[in-house]
């Protein structure tokens, strides 16, 4: 079911208000520089167009700027949410009840973060998720990385040593991309199937946390 924009509105009122408040101070300070040194640079600008409305010029185009900003990140958030719930509510409920998938809010500083989604649930007490990403449908595998894991570097040489299992990893876990073709017909025993896929590489591996 689609959250409405003002249902998610409601919900990100404190994100909304911190975003405001820091980009008005950073495009206050834009303007407040701008407007000095235009004035430095061509003091006759002000006698030409009048002093009054060249600084409504310059402040009507520049908070201009920055309301499509905020509401560019608004939209962004609202969007990214909508695309997580619509995923939720299309996995069957057997694979829903097998797997103990939930849909709940990312664990965000609600002050510098609108509001977002993840499928999280659990297979055989390991933390599994499901996402998007490329337009695929991507099952993580989650995994407890050290803070000095290079995670870039583990990418490529898992891209070496496991290319034909189209698996790869991330800062969460390891991830199986399935296309939404096969997604729409995916089945528990399927699911199963890349997780264990996914275990056997992790042991392989002998990732940390797992």
């Amino acid at each position: 079911m689609k959250m409405k924009f003002k249902e998610y509105f409601l919900l990100t009122k404190t994100t909304t208000k911190s975003c405001l408040k820091i980009i008005s101070i950073i495009f206050g300070v834009i303007f407040a520089v701008f407007t000095l040194v235009m004035k430095i640079k061509d003091p006759l600008s002000l006698k030409d167009m009048g002093q009054i409305e060249t600084l409504i010029a310059r402040f009507v185009f520049i908070y201009g700027i920055t309301i499509w900003i905020f509401i560019c990140a608004i939209m962004s958030g609202y969007h990214n949410a909508n695309k997580i719930i619509k995923l939720y509510d299309s996995i069957l409920i057997d694979i829903k009840e097998n797997f103990y998938l939930k849909l709940q809010p990312k664990r965000l500083n609600i002050k510098y973060n609108f509001l977002g989604f993840e499928i999280l649930g659990l297979y055989q007490n390991k933390v599994i998720g499901i996402n998007i990403l490329e337009g695929k449908v991507c099952l993580i595998l989650n995994l407890a990385f050290e803070n000095q894991t290079n995670i870039v570097k583990l990418q490529g040489e898992l891209y070496k040593r496991h290319k034909k299992s189209g698996i790869n990893i991330n800062g969460y876990g390891l991830v199986k991309k399935i296309k939404k073709k096969e997604w729409n017909n995916i089945s528990v025993s399927i699911i199963e199937k890349y997780i264990k896929e996914m275990e056997n590489i992790a042991k392989i591996e002998k990732y940390t946390g797992f």
